[in-house]
């Protein structure tokens, strides 16, 4: 069985990253924009196709303008990871950072990211229930969903960080830290 092949969320759910923190947390469905900052009066305004809650004051602003400009919440996640942003699969109520991001490539295409902690594998367009696909020694999100079949099977097969990286490695990726 593929990874399309898996159940999906009915709403998708993902933190957004930058380097080890997280910045915002977003979800596909309409709702509000809830900021650092104290809220305008008449409350949080509302946006039509995301609920998203900013976690950074410093950043605040150019994710703004980046939501603003999205066509929808697929363009809005396309454009933050080529912002250098990374995204992953929101699975719990933290906004604690992840350790080592790890951007990964395939020749010159960004293909996915990577982090050496606990948390759940997921493709953008395609993210599983909350309990599902869930590792205790790495999260990964398949930023190419050609790419999600090979990378979750990688994950699968493995049960420390450092053996997924060098089987990641050995399967033609490349891992490079992701900057923050």
């Amino acid at each position: 069985m593929g990874y399309v092949d898996t159940p999906v969320r009915a709403i998708r759910h993902f933190n957004v990253y930058m380097g080890e923190r997280v910045v915002l947390s977003a979800e596909d469905t309409p709702g509000r924009l809830y900021s650092v900052a104290s809220p305008p009066p008449g409350g949080a305004p509302p946006h039509p196709f995301v609920n998203a809650r900013a976690y950074d004051a410093f950043s605040e602003g150019d994710l703004a303008t980046i939501l603003w400009n999205a066509a929808d919440f697929d363009d809005f996640l396309v454009q933050l990871i080529a912002e250098g942003m990374n995204t992953a699969s929101w699975n719990d109520s933290s906004a604690a950072p992840r350790i080592a991001p790890r951007r990964l490539f395939r020749g010159d295409a960004l293909v996915g990211a990577v982090w050496e902690s606990a948390g759940q594998f997921t493709a953008l367009t395609h993210q599983p229930p909350y309990d599902a696909l869930v590792f205790s020694h790495a999260m990964l999100t398949a930023y190419a969903i050609s790419e999600a079949d090979t990378l979750l099977r990688l994950v699968q097969e493995t049960s420390a960080f450092s053996e997924l990286s060098q089987r990641l490695q050995d399967a033609g990726y490349t891992l490079q830290t992701a900057g923050g």
